[in-house]
């Protein structure tokens, strides 16, 4: 496409995959199927000196209240502050408005890629936190499933088969009151006049 950048440029390390939605080749490597999840890995993305903060939407505790299912779906997504690249793409790609900083869900194996670059479904941005849950099943029944180029085969394979064996349902508390419990506990608050998600740093113990 014109005015695209391949993306084995960006990353050359990567393999033949599927394409994003702007038709640039986003490609899969043998090395990403390696992944080391550690419980509530948190992580700084240094950008024109700020820093953007990330967390995994899982949890610890989710083991004792969520299904297999689900416990594996919040390790593959990830709680991230809106760059300016994420405030002008999300504008001129589907004409909705946010802002630096606005808190958003986006899927960790994609992450390494610029956000015009990657498939459909990789990124969302629930405006409340009682839909945190459903914004995370839309992405991991569309995007996880069937369009991220970038999970390693064996993940994919075993959301795939929880899906197929019924473990979809959480056991205990696992619709979306759980889920926006579970984000509170990371500091993420419900920004004034509904304007989105935004992140505020819970002071440690």
């Amino acid at each position: 496409s014109p005015g695209c950048v391949p993306i084995t440029e960006t990353f050359p390390h990567v393999a033949r995959g599927k394409k994003g939605d702007n038709n640039c080749d986003i490609r899969k490597s043998e090395s990403h199927n390696s992944y080391n999840y550690n419980d509530s890995k948190e992580k700084t993305t240094n950008i024109d000196s700020s820093k953007f903060w990330t967390h995994t939407l899982y949890l610890s505790r989710d083991k004792a209240d969520l299904s297999r299912y689900q416990c594996l779906v919040r390790k593959q997504l990830e709680f991230f502050e809106a760059k300016d690249e994420d405030v002008k793409h999300r504008m001129k790609g589907y004409g909705k408005e946010i802002v630096s900083k606005q808190v958003g869900i986006q899927c960790r194996h994609c992450s390494q890629i610029l956000t015009r670059h990657r498939t459909r479904g990789a990124t969302g941005y629930p405006t409340k936190l009682d839909r945190i849950y459903h914004t995370a099943q839309s992405m991991a029944s569309g995007h996880l499933s069937n369009n991220c180029p970038l999970i390693p085969d064996v993940i994919h394979q075993k959301l795939i088969m929880l899906q197929k064996n019924g473990s979809v349902v959480a056991v205990a508390g696992g619709q979306k009151k759980y889920w926006a419990e579970a984000a509170k506990v990371l500091g993420i608050v419900q920004s004034e006049n509904d304007g989105g998600l935004l992140h505020i740093p819970v002071p440690k113990s």
